[in-house]
């Protein structure tokens, strides 16, 4: 299982993240679910938008640079919208809606996935 910290901050972002690897994952992303355990989120590398199609819940985006640099922030996209394309991101973490907040991950916080 890895975990996605907010080493600016020193804050755990997530303690079960995914990495969206195969087509099918990235494709899927997490459409369909309505529930999700504590502390999850998914990663979608070499992404800069999403969509939230066939969603059944909100979720929070956050787009990184190559370096982890939050680049930018989506609170609460309600489902069957698109994301704005972030030109910088070169990936993507969704997390279900009100998992963090503010004060969890901010503009150029620097993020780092971990054993």
């Amino acid at each position: 299982m890895m975990k996605l910290v907010n080493t600016t901050q020193n804050k755990l972002i997530a303690n079960d993240l995914k990495l969206a690897t195969s087509f099918k994952d990235r494709l899927v992303g997490m459409m369909g679910r309505k529930n999700f355990p504590d502390g999850y989120a998914l990663k979608l590398d070499k992404c800069n938008w999403v969509h939230t199609c066939f969603m059944r819940t909100p979720i929070d985006l956050i787009f990184l640079n190559k370096e982890g640099e939050v680049k930018q922030i989506v609170w609460k996209m309600s489902e069957w919208r698109f994301s704005p394309f972030v030109w910088s991101a070169d990936s993507v973490i969704e997390i279900p809606s009100g998992r963090i907040d503010a004060n969890t991950v901010s503009l150029g916080d620097k993020l780092d996935v971990e054993p």
